[in-house]
């Protein structure tokens, strides 16, 4: 009897450890997605330079893979941007960088809908849900119902959105 409770004992233990040691977190960050940081963020003096090149590109990239992939690739910039934002708590830019990450992600969808096979639009779907734990971990940073914390609860519900657009 009192050998199991040892062994219970110990394998709590063992739990409380592996889910609140940093080392061994069980949640997913976005270097664990190879999100790369970005060098170029928000309230960078060449920031409004790498936008504008972004808008060029859009412009001028008219094949529909390649599209996608320039859509994707400003997705995940975004989700950087927004997460250096969070991390540097600089709220001058929460508003804006969190805008973006739900624009470009519907712009994605959008464009999925009537230009990419159900495959592709389901790896998009897939890559979508890898993106909610870190928000929410973003999310978490400020107090519940926060301003900050409801812009980055809008890019959850858009994501949601579009995931459930991209399954139908």
């Amino acid at each position: 009897m009192f050998c199991k409770k040892k062994i219970i004992s110990g394998f709590l233990f063992f739990i409380f450890l592996l889910a609140f040691s940093p080392r061994y977190s069980l949640a997913v960050s976005l270097k664990d997605l190879n999100i790369q940081p970005e060098r170029i963020n928000p309230g960078n003096i060449l920031y409004n330079v790498k936008r504008v090149w972004e808008k060029v590109q859009e412009r001028v990239i008219t094949n529909k893979d390649a599209k996608i992939r320039l859509y994707s690739s400003l997705v995940e910039q975004r989700l950087s941007e927004l997460d250096y934002v969070v991390e540097t708590k600089n709220r001058n830019q929460m508003e804006k960088t969190s805008s973006r990450l739900a624009y470009y992600a519907g712009t994605l969808e959008e464009f999925l809908e009537n230009n990419a096979s159900q495959e592709t639009k389901l790896q998009v779907r897939e890559k979508y849900k890898t993106y909610l734990e870190p928000l929410a971990l973003m999310r978490d940073e400020f107090s519940a119902n926060s301003s900050d914390w409801m812009f980055v609860q809008y890019d959850i519900d858009s994501l949601n959105n579009y995931i459930q657009k991209l399954g139908s």
